[in-house]
């Protein structure tokens, strides 16, 4: 497996031992943030036993929780991301909200971002999630800056473009090697003609973003090249 050349708009990130986190609450309302970390630990401390697991309380817990995690990661809580993958499990349903918290915890510093490679390169070994939660893994995993050496999250979503029979998986992939600039450009190519064609533009589109002449040699209608003049630098 070949991993594309580093496009001109995407710099290596130098931050991990260095730097400063940098604060991103920004305007939030200070009642939303204590609510949000009360909700948190709430479901810390749920009792998991299947009674309180199939009553009313637990869905609230979950509901409050969903409310939560974009707060959450926008403050820079890093409780999530060391659950990352008892809330993948747990409660599957979140997986957009966990996505949303994963995607602004990045934006909180370069410690965010190394504990978000580690936890990601954990949980997409254990393969026991579902496609659709695979799908929103994917689209948090193009949020994170790359690093010099290649992760085994970068690994999986090259492997899901190669060999995931779910074409959702397959373009959401191709779209997170793209905005990383990381992957082997012809497995992608060879993906645009395998997916539907409700799929096949996203995956034109992380084609673009890892290897802008192969996309021009693959475009075959009007759209296509409405893409590539778009995002041309």
């Amino acid at each position: 497996m070949t991993f594309g050349a580093e496009p001109l708009d995407q710099g290596i990130e130098e931050d991990e031992a260095i730097g400063e986190d940098v604060p991103t609450s920004g305007d939030l309302d200070e009642r939303r943030i204590i609510a949000a970390g009360r909700a948190w630990q709430l479901w810390l401390e749920e009792d998991e036993s299947e009674e309180t697991q199939a009553g009313q309380q637990a869905s609230i817990t979950q509901s409050l929780l969903g409310r939560a995690l974009p707060t959450l990661g926008t403050v820079g809580n890093e409780g999530p991301v060391e659950y990352l993958n008892a809330l993948l499990r747990y409660e599957p349903a979140l997986a957009p909200q966990l996505t949303a918290y994963m995607t602004e915890y990045a934006d909180s510093g370069p410690r965010a971002r190394s504990q978000l490679r580690s936890a990601l390169d954990d949980v997409v070994q254990a393969d026991i999630f579902s496609p659709w939660q695979d799908m929103w893994l994917a689209q948090a995993a193009g949020a994170i800056r790359r690093t010099r050496t290649v992760h085994p999250y970068e690994e999986w979503l090259n492997q899901s473009v190669a060999e995931s029979q779910h074409d959702g998986l397959i373009a959401t992939a191709a779209a997170a090697l793209g905005r990383l600039g990381r992957g082997d450009a012809d497995i992608m190519a060879s993906a645009i003609d395998r997916v539907a064609p409700t799929w096949r533009r996203l995956v034109f589109w992380g084609l673009i973003g890892l290897d802008r002449q192969k996309a021009q040699d693959t475009a075959n209608d009007k759209i296509d090249h409405l893409l590539l003049s778009i995002t041309e630098q």
